[in-house]
């Protein structure tokens, strides 16, 4: 698990009822525990192929990939090669 953060205490305080703090949480621990194998990859390809500032072309093309498959509109190569 990435990391386990608690939800159930702070949704209480809000007035949620604990049964629905509870499925929550289990939801958001799942969601985590499906994704942390894809961040780990990303990691280690991105620290296999290390760029040096401003010139991290591969980098913000796998970024700017990734946010247009999930579909949001993506600026490239603002200010030099950065992803908005």
């Amino acid at each position: 698990m990435i990391r386990r953060i608690v939800l159930a205490p702070a949704l209480s305080v809000l007035g949620a009822p604990t049964l629905q703090a509870a499925s929550l949480q289990e939801d958001f621990d799942r969601l985590a525990d499906n994704l942390e194998g894809k961040v780990i990859a990303w990691r280690r390809d991105i620290h296999q192929h290390p760029e040096l500032g401003n010139r991290e072309v591969r980098t913000s093309a796998l970024v700017a990939a990734h946010l247009e498959s999930l579909g949001y509109e993506v600026r490239r190569n603002v200010g030099v090669t950065g992803v908005v």
